[in-house]
């Protein structure tokens, strides 16, 4: 069962949150404007004003961490159907809620800085992938596991 198409999808979400966590990509800016120099940069895992003053954000550290670990762990569980499918919803609601954390930072920060020019990037929709192909692998599993169940009814 590991080279199963829910496979896939957990290692893409391992590998979309070790590219989160390792090149830890900005996700938005803001920039002054012409009479300012200052501008601020919002990744996921730290925080980069004008001065390269970076501030580390623990909560967003360990949920990216999380979702990477219970990904991997998931792959391997494939005898245990249900501690993956578990593991599967808590990732995708691990997921949803980084994504509303990093809209939080958006909008704190916007607040905070009215006077610049903010925009959002591309990679502001991974934690929204990795929630769908963990929603995607969840699905894959319970129809493998309906497919068992039905296998079992025929003998």
């Amino acid at each position: 069962m590991i080279q199963r198409i829910q496979s896939v999808y957990l290692l893409v979400v391992f590998l979309i949150t070790c590219i989160m966590f390792f090149a830890n990509p900005k996700y938005a800016i803001f920039k002054g404007t012409a009479n300012q120099a200052q501008s601020t940069e919002i990744r996921y895992i730290t925080n980069v004003d004008s001065a390269k003053v970076s501030s580390i954000k623990p909560f967003h550290f360990l949920l990216v961490t999380a979702i990477g670990l219970s990904a991997v762990v998931a792959l391997f569980l494939y005898k245990k159907t249900d501690w993956q499918k578990k593991l599967c919803i808590y990732n995708t609601l691990l997921s949803l809620v980084l994504a509303v954390l990093l809209y939080i930072d958006y909008s704190f920060i916007s607040n905070k800085h009215t006077e610049m020019l903010s925009s959002i990037g591309f990679h502001a929709v991974w934690p929204f992938v990795t929630a769908f192909l963990c929603f995607l692998a969840w699905r894959a599993i319970k129809s493998d596991e309906n497919l068992l169940n039905s296998m079992d009814r025929l003998r």
